[in-house]
Formats: structure tokens, sequence, C-alpha cells
């Protein structure tokens, strides 16, 4: 009985420890997407993406970069697993 709860709290720990990294994850994606939009807002607002070109070209860049992100917590999360 003792042994299973010391297995129990181990896998608790474990639980938790991925649980904040996730979160660290999401939080560290969250901040990525809230610099795009204002980038992509700043530069509006100055006119300097002024054609759709400019615009399709900077919204597909930071597509990529979340792509990106989202694949690394993926491969991050397999190899824990």
């Amino acid at each position: 009985m003792r042994a299973l709860k010391g297995l129990v709290k181990l896998q608790a720990l474990v639980r938790g420890y991925l649980v904040r990294k996730q979160a660290a994850a999401t939080l560290h994606s969250m901040q990525a997407l809230i610099r795009a939009q204002a980038t992509v807002r700043s530069k509006k607002s100055r006119g300097i993406m002024s054609t759709k070109n400019e615009t399709h070209r900077f919204q597909t860049q930071a597509r990529r970069s979340m792509v990106l992100l989202y694949e690394i917590d993926l491969s991050h999360e397999v190899a824990l697993s």
C-alpha cells in the first residue's frame, strides 16, 4: 500500500510538471501571436503595408512562425512521453 501511495505521488508530480510545461508553451505561443498582431496593426496604421501582397506576405510569415512553435511544442511532448 505504501508503494502505491508513493507511485501516485510520483505520478502527480510528473503530471504537474507536464501541465506547467504545456501552460508555458501556450503562453509563449500567445505572446508570439500578440506580437505579430501588434506589428501588423502598427504597420497598417503607419501605412507601410499599403498593398495586399505585402499584407499577405507578412501574414504568411506569421502563420509559419506559429506553426513552427506548435510543431516544436508537439515534439517536446512526444519526447517526454
